[in-house]
């Protein structure tokens, strides 16, 4: 059976609004630290995301993914990973 335009998903500004923050949080990072991770030369785009009022580039989601350590699809996917990374792993790596 053949998609259709409401079959695909799209990125939600609600929902990169609602993931950034805990993965900022989780990694002590201030706006200020993500743009000069991220290498701009303002904050406007990151508060834009944090607000719900705009969604990160390609360009920019492949470079948090780095940042972060996590894939892409976190950011903008609902119930994206919001806990500690570092205590992910530990448990993680306790069950293998």
């Amino acid at each position: 059976m053949k998609k259709s335009a409401n079959d695909c998903q799209e990125i939600d500004t609600e929902t990169v609004k609602e993931n950034i923050r805990p993965f900022m949080n989780n990694e002590a990072l201030t706006v200020v630290d993500l743009k000069e991770l991220l290498g701009f030369d303002s904050t406007q785009a990151i508060y834009k995301w944090r607000s719900g009022r705009g969604i990160p580039s390609i360009d920019s989601l492949f470079k948090m993914s780095s940042v972060f350590d996590i894939p892409m699809e976190d950011f903008i996917k609902k119930d994206g990973i919001k806990v500690n990374r570092s205590v992910w792993i530990i448990q993680r790596n306790r069950v293998h």
